[in-house]
Order: structure tokens, then C-alpha cells, then sequence
């Protein structure tokens, strides 16, 4: 079997184990792996990214930083040169897919602005965000701005252009992703919860 066919059985039977909640089994398997050396950028990412998820899940928020601050720099240097699609070409997508939003939703997102980056900073993995996360919804949602007041901090919707090419095969499906993540952070904006997103398809 050859290594990188070996690492990827090793990360899928730690994704099972984590969902079958046995963080512990999962964290053993995933050293392990990492401890044999000799990964290749991409599969040592995947692993320490798995790696920071169970350690979450078993409290140990340091260690998930860790291992998610390394996860950041693999992904950056294993990045193509250029990005698939141009900033200017990417914010018309984006801006499309607000576009589809009903006239009154739109205007209520006025004040919003939409940043892109390519991924999470290093400063917002370590205040514990997922360095693969493709898109982030900062601010006061609309529900809560008569109690907890709108012009205390500004809203953002923050798109990760390089995470969400990483997700997407060609294209098409790049424009698709966007499409959805910009929705569901717009959601968020709103009020919607992850599990009300779950249930409208956009989790």
C-alpha cells in the first residue's frame, strides 16, 4: 500500500472513530500516523487538521491551536502560485449570489461589508477558529441590534477564497460553493442559527 493511500485510510478511520465518539482512539490513530514521518504536505494538513478537531472535542484547546496553526502554514505553502479565480472575478461572484437574495433582505445587508481573504488569520486560529473555514460572520446579528445596539462594531461577512478553492474540483463548483457560503454567512446576519441552517440545507 502506498503511503499516501495509507494515511488517507488512517485520517477516513479517525473521522469515523471521532463520530462515533472515541476522541481518544482517534487522537492514538492520528499521532500515531503523524509520529511515522514521511507524510506528504497535503496528507499531513488533513491529519493535523482531524488532529485539532478531536483535540477540541477532548477540551484540550491548546493543543487544537497548535495543531491548527500548522495546518494554516501547510496550506499556504502548498497553495498554487495564483489563485483560480482573480479578485475582481471572484467578488462578481460573490456579489451574484447576494443578488439572489429578495430585494428587502438586500437592503437590510446595506450595512454590511463583505471582506475576502484567502484563509483565517493567524490571529483568529488562535483565538480558536478553524483555519479551513470558508466563509465567517463577525458583528451584531440584526435580531440583536435593538438590545445590544448595531454601531458598537461593524459587521463583516469574511469569504476565504483560498480555503474554498480548495474545496471545489473545477470551476463550476467553485462558483457553487461561494454561492453557498455567502448565504450561509448572510443567514447568520439574520439571526439563523447553524442547526436552523442545517435544516434549510445551508449547514
Amino acid at each position: 500500500m502506498s503511503g499516501q493511500r495509507h494515511a488517507e485510510r488512517v485520517i477516513d478511520h479517525a473521522w469515523r472513530l471521532l463520530e462515533q465518539q472515541r476522541a481518544k482512539d482517534a487522537r492514538r490513530l492520528l499521532e500515531e500516523l503523524l509520529a511515522g514521518g514521511e507524510l506528504e504536505p497535503f496528507d499531513e494538513a488533513d491529519a493535523r487538521h482531524l488532529l485539532g478537531s478531536v483535540l477540541e472535542e477532548l477540551g484540550d484547546t491548546a493543543g487544537m491551536v497548535r495543531e491548527w496553526l500548522l495546518v494554516r502554514g501547510l496550506d499556504a505553502a502548498y497553495d498554487p502560485p495564483q489563485p483560480r479565480l482573480s479578485p475582481s472575478h471572484f467578488e462578481r461572484v460573490a456579489e451574484r449570489a447576494l443578488a439572489e437574495l429578495p430585494r428587502d433582505l438586500r437592503k437590510e445587508l446595506g450595512n454590511v461589508a463583505v471582506l475576502i481573504d484567502d484563509r483565517p488569520s493567524e490571529l483568529l486560529v488562535r483565538d480558536g477558529v478553524d483555519p479551513r473555514l470558508l466563509g465567517m460572520f463577525n458583528g451584531v446579528s440584526m435580531p440583536n441590534q435593538s438590545t445590544m445596539g448595531s454601531a458598537s462594531l461593524p459587521s463583516v461577512i469574511s469569504l476565504f477564497q483560498r480555503n474554498l478553492e480548495a474545496e471545489a474540483d473545477d470551476d463550476a463548483e467553485l462558483r457553487e460553493q461561494i454561492r453557498i457560503t455567502v448565504i450561509h454567512e448572510t443567514a447568520h446576519y439574520f439571526g439563523l442559527s447553524d442547526d436552523d441552517l442545517e435544516r434549510l440545507g445551508l449547514g
